[in-house]
């Protein structure tokens, strides 16, 4: 553990951390009186659980790199019955009419 600590690998961190004790954990059960279960229960919504990221946009540009590369790798680390909802703001960037208007000119 403390070699996955000194390298700083922020995946290998996660899966160290998060997605192999996940693993270990069965699958919750569904119930009518439990207050997190969004799906009614079928044998495709059975036990399911969201995790949601939200203000990735927020985050600095070099935290947000590793934040996405632990993004990219959740479903292939954690367990088929945790699902992952990111949301971040698309930034709008004006661009500036006459500096186009020059670039078509040309």
């Amino acid at each position: 553990m403390s070699s996955v600590i000194d390298r700083r690998d922020v995946v290998e961190l996660f899966d160290v951390l998060v997605a192999q004790p996940l693993r270990q954990v069965q699958r919750p059960a569904v119930s009518l009186q439990c207050p997190d279960t969004i799906q009614p229960p079928s044998s495709g919504s059975a036990g399911r659980r969201l995790v949601v990221l939200d203000g990735l946009d927020e985050c600095c540009h070099g935290d947000r790199d590793q934040l996405l590369a632990v993004v990219e790798k959740f479903d292939a680390t954690t367990p088929d019955w945790l699902y992952l909802v990111v949301f971040c703001c698309v930034v709008y960037v004006p661009i500036c009419l006459e500096h186009q208007n020059a670039a078509m000119k040309h």
